[in-house]
């Protein structure tokens, strides 16, 4: 018999975390499954672990994306860069649907009117776009392995 996706067994987070948390290699878990800007440490009972970073979902606002780089700072370290990036479109399409800008501007738009934003509000945070410390920052941990280049 041949499992479909829906019989297939389902992994939540925490089993991904503590799957992940086994392997010293991992530095970096990137989704987005929250819709919102998290950024968090998992560490390793017998030391190390790696960071998960989450970025708000485009369908909702702020639509942010999130640049990462990975870079060997050269001293036993890894640095994790992760920049937020907003969108260069006009949050308003003014009817206009000619362009890839009108077509993201009508986006911006749309998602500007999710009404789920204001339900989930947590403090100290602004919205999907979380706490400060949540969009751009610097992750430093030990590197696991050396980089080339």
């Amino acid at each position: 018999m041949e499992l479909s996706r829906r019989d297939a067994p389902r992994i939540d987070g925490a089993a991904m975390r503590d799957l992940l948390l086994r392997f010293p290699n991992v530095v970096l878990w990137v989704n987005g499954h929250t819709h919102r800007n998290t950024v968090i440490p998992h560490q390793a009972p017998a030391g190390g672990g790696f960071w998960e970073v989450n970025t708000a979902a485009h369908i909702d606002w702020p639509q942010q994306s999130r640049v990462l780089e990975l870079v060997d700072n050269q001293d036993g370290t890894l640095s994790i860069f992760g920049t937020v990036l907003d969108m260069a479109a006009p949050a308003a399409h003014r009817g206009r649907l000619d362009s890839p800008t009108a077509l993201a501007s009508l986006a911006r738009e749309l998602a500007g009117s999710d009404w789920q934003s204001r339900a989930r509000q947590v403090p100290g945070e602004d919205g999907r776009r979380g706490a400060v410390q949540d969009r751009n920052v610097e992750l430093v941990l030990p590197a696991p392995f050396r980089l080339a280049g």
